[in-house]
């Protein structure tokens, strides 16, 4: 009588190996290209964003007369515009105080300045912004050099002016882009890194 015995399977065959790696390389092939175009389109949108808060600061210290920052934070990646004003400025509702009353005892503290300083403006564009966690600024370039690390501020004056500037923004693994912003003109060009 012919007894039949049972094989036990243990492992798989190296056609099933073979398929399960090829099955794997076509998942990557079709996924890992849309990784890149997910970033880089991200990019160009956070760039255009930024060259929005740029142009809006400029045309903000044209209308308010006063001058006006952008703040970049360059290696945290985020951004906020902020206006030099004092509390009268930026107060104009609020009543003056009263006048020196000298029948009375002459408060002997010496007196407060209202001080302009930067101040974030006031609603929503004056909330800070953050590139996509994905993104950093590369750095900015300017006629005084390149900076790529701490706070930097682009001033605008009361006339819109400001320092010609490039500010790079990039993302590991590809090319990054080069905001433009020219001392007077009120639009902010986009291109290329190329290097």
């Amino acid at each position: 009588m012919g007894q039949t015995r049972a094989h036990k399977r243990n492992g798989f065959t190296l056609l099933e190996m073979i398929a399960v790696v090829a099955i794997i390389g076509v998942v990557m092939y079709l996924f890992i290209p849309s990784l890149g175009v997910t970033v880089s389109s991200t990019l160009r949108g956070d760039a255009r964003q930024l060259a929005t808060h740029v142009e809006f600061a400029r045309q903000r210290a044209v209308m308010t007369g006063k001058p006006h920052r952008l703040l970049l934070g360059l290696e945290e990646g985020w951004y906020q515009i902020e206006w030099y004003v004092s509390d009268a400025d930026e107060f104009p509702d609020d009543p003056p105080p009263p006048p020196l009353d000298l029948r009375s005892p002459i408060p002997m503290a010496p007196p407060t300045y209202d001080v302009p300083s930067y101040r974030a403006i006031p609603g929503g564009a004056g909330k800070v912004s953050w590139l996509d966690e994905n993104l950093e600024f590369s750095g900015v370039q300017m006629d005084e050099g390149w900076f790529d690390s701490g706070e930097f501020q682009l001033v605008f004056s009361s006339d819109g002016s400001t320092a010609a500037a490039q500010i790079v923004v990039g993302a590991e693994d590809i090319q990054g882009l080069v905001l433009d912003v020219s001392p007077l003109i009120d639009t902010v060009r986009i291109f290329d890194d190329e290097g």
